[in-house]
């Protein structure tokens, strides 16, 4: 990073350095923290208290909470967040001269919640796609099918790990998981009706249309916060489906242990034993370089 930069290095620490010529107080929010900047003439600096990859932050001019076009936009639990992106140190997360797969965005009319409904389909590179193992992830509360490949950079991690021989390439199929019904002219949020509408609807449609998965044993599912839940409840109800599952920032250790453990006897897995799967290292990639904090629940077929 350039000492030019918005963020920069210097004696092996990251700073944050923005210019607010006008502010008389600058400070930024991490989780529960306030961390205050330092006026240096004309700048204001700050030591980053993080070396992840992935941050999000509120940055607070004079008392108030603003949003920065200078920094990267994301957002989370209904809420626009600034963050900011440090090196991974492994460049997995850096876009490289290397083959790179396809995002492509698909749109369907949904019989279940009555509205349009989205999801995003990760192709690998120089691979064709029948055949293909799949998985799907599902976000947290407050995002959308965008976030994974945005903030998470799901798809170049992706990328590198197939490039260095890491992973053999598989598909990914990210949807929309603040489902919102529509009743007339009003929308209520139902993310509950997104087992069905996988199930139902996406599951046969876009494996149909690309030719991958096809079965429980090239197909997995894995969620984030209140994507665990989503994906719990899916693998659990339907272990004719799945033969794989990875639960990220678990809604609650003991609940997520009964079901699973349900799930491993129903589809005839044991829990705990090495995967014949690729999925396993990307949930450790994805969970590592996006400074999750993740509950249990790694199931294999035996």
């Amino acid at each position: 990073m350039e000492q030019s930069s918005m963020v920069f290095q210097k004696d092996g620490k990251n700073y944050l350095q923005l210019d607010c010529e006008n502010a008389k107080e600058l400070s930024m929010k991490l989780g529960e923290k306030t961390y205050p900047f330092t006026k240096d003439g004309k700048k204001w600096i700050l030591e980053l208290p993080f070396s992840t990859a992935v941050n999000y932050v509120q940055i607070c001019v004079d008392g108030q909470e603003v949003l920065l076009p200078e920094l990267p936009i994301g957002h989370g639990y209904c809420h626009l967040y600034n963050y900011i992106e440090l090196p991974d140190g492994n460049e997995l997360t850096e876009i490289r001269d290397i083959p790179h797969g396809t995002l492509v965005h698909e749109f369907y009319m949904s019989d279940i919640s009555n509205n349009w409904e989205r999801f995003i389909v990760y192709l690998p590179p120089c691979v064709p796609s029948a055949g293909l193992p799949v998985l799907y992830l599902q976000h947290g509360f407050g995002e959308s099918e965008i976030s994974w490949t945005t903030t998470g950079k799901a798809n170049i991690i992706l990328d590198n790990l197939i490039e260095m021989g890491k992973i053999k390439p598989f598909a990914l199929v990210m949807c929309d998981g603040m489902v919102k019904e529509k009743f007339g002219l009003e929308e209520r949020l139902n993310h509950v009706l997104l087992e069905r509408m996988l199930v139902e609807e996406i599951i046969p449609m876009v494996e149909k249309k690309y030719q991958f998965g096809g079965c429980k044993e090239k197909r997995g599912m894995a969620g984030l916060s209140m994507g665990s839940v989503q994906t719990t409840r899916t693998v659990c109800c339907h272990p004719d489906l799945f033969s794989k599952v990875g639960i990220f920032s678990g809604f609650s250790c003991a609940a997520s242990a009964a079901l699973l453990s349900a799930f491993a006897l129903s589809a005839r897995l044991t829990p705990a034993e090495p995967w014949s799967f690729v999925l396993i290292e990307v949930y450790d990639f994805l969970n590592r370089f996006l400074n999750i904090s993740y509950s249990t629940s790694l199931i294999s077929q035996s």
